[in-house]
């Protein structure tokens, strides 16, 4: 992930910690010395690091990864996580379900229960949510409240946006 001050973030399974470049990837700094093992990392807008865990947690800095607060949402992987426009910030477990906090961390609701695990979240900038739950796909466009379900198609594990944020 890249902040807008251009500073590179990256997790580290299965040695655990966050770790944070200033000078595009030449040398990195591990901000959360940690057995944690990162499996997914985003930057929201207001420049919050957050990160998903291997232990079903989610790790997350307002300071520039100066500290870190954990807030634990289930039991299983989170796999994905990512946050939109409104600062708002998803969450998925491989126990097939996506999470939501709408105040920076303070609570999380769960916002979708499906079969299969959660294998990446994209959001868009109109804030279209799309994941892909292996095999199929599910896509919001009201902030996670409700859910379409597209099957068929490929087995996809992962989407990504270009820079444009276009699919």
């Amino acid at each position: 992930a890249i902040d807008s001050t251009g500073v590179l973030w990256g997790g580290c399974d299965p040695e655990g910690g966050i770790y944070k470049s200033t000078n595009q990837g030449e040398t990195w700094t591990n901000t959360l010395p940690s057995n944690d093992r990162i499996l997914s990392i985003t930057v929201s807008p207001n420049n919050w690091i957050w990160a998903g865990t291997y232990d079903g947690e989610v790790v997350y800095s307002s300071d520039n990864g100066n500290t870190w607060n954990k807030d634990s949402l289930t039991n299983d992987i989170i796999w994905s996580i990512a946050t939109n426009s409104l600062n708002h910030v998803f969450a998925g477990s491989m126990n097939s379900r996506i999470y939501r906090t709408i105040d920076l961390g303070v609570t999380w609701q769960l916002v979708c229960s499906t079969t299969l695990g959660i294998w990446d979240i994209v959001i868009d900038d109109q804030n279209n949510i799309y994941v892909t739950s292996w095999p199929k796909r599910l896509i919001s466009t009201d902030n996670g409240n409700s859910w379409i379900t597209l099957g068929g198609g490929p087995e996809i594990h992962n989407m990504d946006l270009d820079k444009y944020h276009q699919f």
